[in-house]
This record gives C-alpha cells, sequence and structure tokens, in this order.
C-alpha cells in the first residue's frame, strides 16, 4: 500500500502454493520368463509410486533414464518389453497443475530366464529279476533339448510335492523296486532356482525273455518229394520252458538276421522246406516289449525212407 497527502494505492498479488508429490518406493518387478516375450504393464506400479495421495492431482509417467524423468522427456508407454534381462525404469509423479513440482524415484524389471518343458519318453528296459539300476542322468540332454547346461539344472524326484518342493531329490543312479515307477523331474534356472519347471516319465522294468534250444523236428519222406508241411510251433512250449504263453509269443525265421529284426516271419503252422535239411531261427519275445526278446535255432529235416533191397533168385 502506498500514501501521499492526497491518496493511497493498493496492490495485491496472488499467490498459489502446489503440493509438491512424493515418489514412493517402489518394489521390483521379477518374473519368471523369456526375454523375448516378456511384457509388463507399467501402470500396475502407479498405486506403489502414488501411496496415500490421491491419483487426480498427479500425472506419472515411466522413462529410462534419470534426465528423462527429470526432464519429462520420451515418456513409456505403459506395456512395456525389456530389452535386456534386468532394465531400471524411473518413475516421474508431478502436479497437474504444477508439473515443475515433481518427484522421481526407480525401480527394476528382473526377468529370469525361465526353462522350457519338452516330451520326455518313458525308459523301458529288459531285465531278468525286474531290478534295474537307471542312470538318470543320461536323460539330462533329452529333458533339456539344447537348452543351456550353464544357466539351467536337471533334477529327480519320486514325488510331485518334493520336486515342487525342492527337496529329497533322488540319486541318478536309481535302483527301481517295482516293476514300473513315475520320475518327477524338475529344470531350474540355476541362479534363480524358483524359475523351474517340472515334468514326469516312467521307468518299466520287463522280464527279458530266455529262448531254450529245442529238439530237431524230423521227419520221414513219406511221398518222396522231399517236401513236408511242418507245424513249427510243435517247438513253442520247448522254446517257452517255463515261461507263460500269456506273457511271451513265438515266431519263426529263415534267418538269424530276420528273427533279430522281427521281420519276414514264416507261417508257424503249416512251412514247406525247401531243402531236406535247414536251420529255423526262432524268436522269443515279450508280449509287453518287442525289444525284450531273445533267439535260438534247431534243425528240420526231411529223411528219406529206407530202400528195400530185393534178392535176387
Amino acid at each position: 500500500t502506498g500514501t501521499s497527502a492526497t491518496s493511497s494505492d493498493t496492490e495485491t498479488d496472488e499467490i498459489t502454493i502446489y503440493a509438491t508429490p512424493v515418489a514412493n518406493t517402489v518394489s521390483n518387478i521379477e518374473v519368471c520368463d523369456k526375454l523375448a516375450s516378456f511384457t509388463t504393464d507399467l501402470s500396475s506400479k502407479n498405486n506403489e509410486l502414488l501411496g496415500s495421495q490421491n491419483p487426480q492431482d498427479f500425472i506419472i509417467s515411466y522413462h529410462l533414464s534419470q534426465a528423462q524423468a527429470e526432464n519429462n522427456l520420451d515418456a513409456l508407454t505403459t506395456a512395456f518389453k525389456n530389452t535386456q534381462t534386468i532394465e531400471t525404469i524411473f518413475a516421474r509423479i508431478s502436479n497437474k497443475n504444477n508439473p515443475s513440482c515433481y518427484s522421481t524415484t526407480s525401480f527394476n524389471i528382473v526377468v529370469k530366464d525361465s526353462p522350457d518343458l519338452f516330451m520326455v519318453e518313458d525308459w523301458t528296459v529288459c531285465d531278468s529279476d525286474g531290478i534295474y539300476t537307471f542312470d538318470l542322468s543320461t536323460k539330462n540332454s533329452e529333458i533339456l533339448n539344447g537348452q543351456n547346461t550353464n544357466f539351467f539344472n536337471v533334477d529327480y524326484y519320486t514325488s510331485q510335492i518334493d520336486a515342487d518342493n525342492r527337496i529329497n531329490s533322488i540319486s541318478p543312479n536309481f535302483t527301481n523296486s517295482l516293476p514300473e515307477e513315475q520320475i518327477i523331474y524338475r529344470i531350474e534356472n540355476k541362479v534363480y532356482p524358483e524359475c523351474f519347471k517340472t515334468g514326469s516319465f516312467d521307468l518299466k522294468v520287463i522280464q527279458t525273455a530266455l529262448a531254450n534250444t529245442p529238439k530237431s523236428i524230423v521227419v520221414c519222406d513219406d511221398s518222396e518229394t522231399g517236401k513236408y508241411s511242418f507245424n513249427l510251433s510243435q517247438n513253442d512250449t520247448e522254446i517257452l520252458g517255463a515261461q507263460s504263453a500269456t506273457n511271451f509269443s513265438v515266431s519263426y525265421f529263415m534267418t538269424e538276421n530276420d528273427a533279430i529284426a522281427n521281420q519276414n516271419s514264416l507261417n508257424k503252422t503249416n512251412y514247406s522246406n525247401r531243402q531236406a535239411i535247414e536251420t529255423i531261427y526262432a524268436r522269443l519275445q515279450n508280449k509287453d516289449f518287442e525289444d525284450c526278446f531273445d533267439t535260438t535255432s534247431f534243425e528240420i529235416r526231411v529223411t528219406p525212407l529206407p530202400q528195400l533191397l530185393l534178392e535176387e533168385i
């Protein structure tokens, strides 16, 4: 206010005080995923950043550097895709009515490489007593399927609960106690073991076959043709021995290679020979798993009839 002998003037200035926002501490975003496929919604951090402040009074933006945040430049879209496994994000909160009143903070987005899960084949072996020691570590390459062993580790368990909780892992040298058992495997990030996946496969121990060697089949050449229709199946019982025909099958072949490859089997109930003496190869196999087999052989013979010599009179 100014005064003089004859008059006075009054001037008024309006001062507006804007609330300075507080950029509250924001927790890091940590996920188990693939860097190439992970996208995060930055706006999911708005509530943490605001705390108890009224969202109607403030503007929030996210930036890739402190300088960008302070100068309010190059704000990111809320759908953000990492280009690195650890990315630092700078958050800016400013007064809606006066953007120069602002505060900043930062947090990290950490993408922890998560393993991929592939189909793993069951493991079936043949054994005479039903007990077999498996080297489970030989399954590692199938489980990893090209994933880097420097980044991922494989362990084995007998229950899903143990695998999920990472307890009671079993030795890779595992001996079965039942004919069929399920094995759970856990593939995890070596640095971040909380990033893991589990799968399973079955171990099966199938009774191996033991082909007993039967007697030769010898017949008389009644037709004097050197040919005979053989019923090879008459040797099934000898080849089986104490093994059950319910669990094992017998087939017959002209060559050992065919018997091993299980190809070109003969008609076992009606086989016509081609030579007077032939070697027949038999294959005995477990019906549940054809790789559990054994082979043997025997001869078939067509013997000429004796000739009656007549004395001259």
